[in-house]
């Protein structure tokens, strides 16, 4: 497991992002894989909020139409509930963001292996 946290700890690092990986580094130790997968999510959301404030109306435009595309492609708002559209939507949004961004996945179960 440590072994998986430096291995994200370096991901980040190497985006310049030094503070978050000092964040993944203080989890070291500690022996809970859901409060580690816990804190790496909040730690995941927190710094895709923050980067994606620094992106032009342009970039979100196109995100949030690639994403779009893909909630289509799913099966669109007759599939899912609305909080389960949202939520998709939501999980397309970010993974368009993050590779937009250059921004590697802030996951415990990335790194393992």
């Amino acid at each position: 497991m440590e072994y998986a946290l430096h291995r994200c700890s370096s991901a980040v690092l190497g985006r310049g992002l030094n503070d978050v990986a000092d964040e993944i580094d203080a989890l070291t130790g500690n022996a809970d894989l859901l409060q580690i997968e816990t804190a790496l999510e909040k730690i995941e959301s927190r710094t895709l909020r923050a980067l994606a404030a620094t992106l032009t109306d342009e970039q979100r435009s196109t995100i949030r139409e690639s994403a779009a595309s893909d909630f289509a492609c799913m099966g669109g708002p007759d599939k899912f509930t609305m909080d389960e559209g949202a939520a998709l939507k939501a999980k397309f949004f970010a993974r368009h963001a993050r590779a937009l961004l250059n921004l590697p996945r802030i996951s415990l179960i990335e790194y393992m292996g």
